[in-house]
């Protein structure tokens, strides 16, 4: 198994059907059903040893090798050969939030006959209708037949919307290809089956592959043909890529760290808007400052000034001097708007102002724009346990306990408003002024948060 990849088990039901409002399909040989522990896909061979099929096929538990059956054939128990899958990789975005590129690739211990079908490398400017093929339901149809169906497409930046007027995937067509010819030269791939409504009555939700074909050719360079990872270096010949057995950064089975560019074996790093120290940190390799604290920094990509934000990931929303950006501020740093210590980089919020906080400095020394105050009395969680203070007199002031850190507690008088932090993780305890940073400002920066459809497989 690749280290860093996500391998698991099929969602669908093993009693699933074909496309609704299809035909069988006795053809297209290259369109696949992939089953894993008893479930089952719709995948297409772009390689004599690689078929591309939906990320989410393989979400759940990991595993390790075999991690299932690919199988040729039209279906419904006729199949003419398999393969066993032994490696999976998944589209690094959705592997992570579940709502990125829905795709994945399976590598094979065999090659199989059928010719590989190409995909579309190229951006797609106008679509107005796919063929669909896939094993999925189609209500009382048999289990498992391949089908195909021509739907209408509407056509987004990342994925298609394909369906409707009676035409749409089910369950089980998870990871089928959307197959047209746009430019005269033959069918290729040019979306992947994802998501829809669980009537299988509206268009389906299909993941674009020419935003990531880069990606695809590297994973297919690196399990097929005469430059796959096999143990043997092979300097020649390998069409622009190099032969993942004579770099060490290359997808080989073992993630190295530092690379120039991302080692696909590795874990996936922070995506856009997550909070980092540097830019290895980042699945994009940046790592930008907050603007309004430059301590800290958050995962960012390049951005013409003229577009807005408009070409930013998001959450980020904004352009600042050629780096994407959060136009309501950034979330987490202080002064940030809180409602949890969780909400806050630093694990400190004040919930008297609902703003992120940090400890003050020696001196009552914070960062440029902020200043060192006192904050609300509220604080998330018991004091550890110390000596009880002494018996108060008749009149004084009553002592109340709250917990700001682990090795932290402050004691607030009530007459008198007096706040002092107690060093409580030693026996001995010592008093000093205390405060927080609370900001000179009231930004409020937009959260934002993200949906995701039901799964056809």
């Amino acid at each position: 198994m690749l280290a860093g990849a996500t391998i698991a088990v099929v969602v669908a039901s093993a009693g699933a059907a074909p496309i609704i409002g299809g035909v069988p399909d006795d053809g297209d040989p290259a369109v696949v059903q992939v089953e894993i522990d008893g479930g089952t896909c719709t995948g297409a061979l772009i390689a004599p040893e690689v078929v591309l099929t939906a990320g989410h096929c393989l979400a759940g538990a990991a595993g390790a090798p075999p991690l299932g059956t690919v199988r040729v054939g039209p279906g419904d128990g006729v199949f003419t050969e398999a393969a066993t899958i032994v490696a999976a990789v998944v589209d690094r975005g959705w592997s992570v939030t579940g709502d990125g590129p829905d795709l994945a690739l399976l590598r094979l211990d065999a090659a199989l006959s059928p010719a590989p079908l190409g995909y579309r490398r190229a951006d797609i400017v106008a679509l107005d209708a796919v063929r669909l093929v896939g094993y999925g339901r189609t209500g009382d149809g048999p289990a498992g037949r391949k089908h195909e169906a021509v739907a209408p497409v509407a056509l987004a930046a990342a994925w298609l919307d394909a369906g409707g007027d009676g035409v749409a995937p089910c369950t089980g067509d998870s990871g089928g290809p959307a197959l047209a010819d746009l430019d005269g030269a033959g069918e290729v791939i040019v979306a992947v089956d994802s998501a829809g409504d669980a009537a299988c009555a509206a268009a389906s939700r299909m993941w674009r592959v020419d935003p990531v074909a880069a990606w695809i050719d590297l994973v297919v360079a690196a399990w097929s043909g005469p430059c796959a990872a096999d143990g043997a270096c092979v300097a020649a010949g390998c069409d622009g890529h190099v032969d993942p057995d004579c770099d060490p950064c290359g997808l080989d089975g073992a993630c190295v760290a530092g690379c120039p560019a991302i080692d696909l074996d590795c874990p996936v790093g922070g995506l856009a808007g997550d909070a980092c120290d540097g830019d290895g940190d980042c699945e994009g390799r940046r790592c930008a400052p907050a603007p309004e604290d430059p301590r800290r920094g958050f995962c960012s990509a390049t951005c013409a000034p003229a577009a807005s934000g408009a070409d930013c990931p998001a959450p980020l929303d904004a352009c600042v001097d050629g780096t994407c950006s959060f136009a309501g501020g950034t979330p987490g740093v202080i002064g940030a708007p809180c409602a949890s210590a969780a909400d806050c980089r630093s694990g400190l919020c004040d919930r008297g102002g609902g703003v992120c906080a940090e400890p003050c400095g020696p001196g009552g020394a914070c960062p440029a724009g902020f200043a060192c105050a006192p904050v609300g009395r509220a604080r998330p969680a018991p004091c550890p346990a110390r000596a009880a203070a002494p018996p108060a007199a008749t009149g004084a002031p009553r002592w109340r306990r709250r917990c700001w850190s682990r090795s932290r507690c402050y004691d607030a008088r009530d007459a008198a408003g007096v706040r002092r932090w107690t060093r409580s993780a030693s026996g001995s305890s010592s008093t000093s002024s205390g405060s927080m940073i609370s900001p000179l400002h009231s930004s409020v920066p937009q959260l934002h948060g993200s949906a995701t459809a039901a799964q056809n497989a």
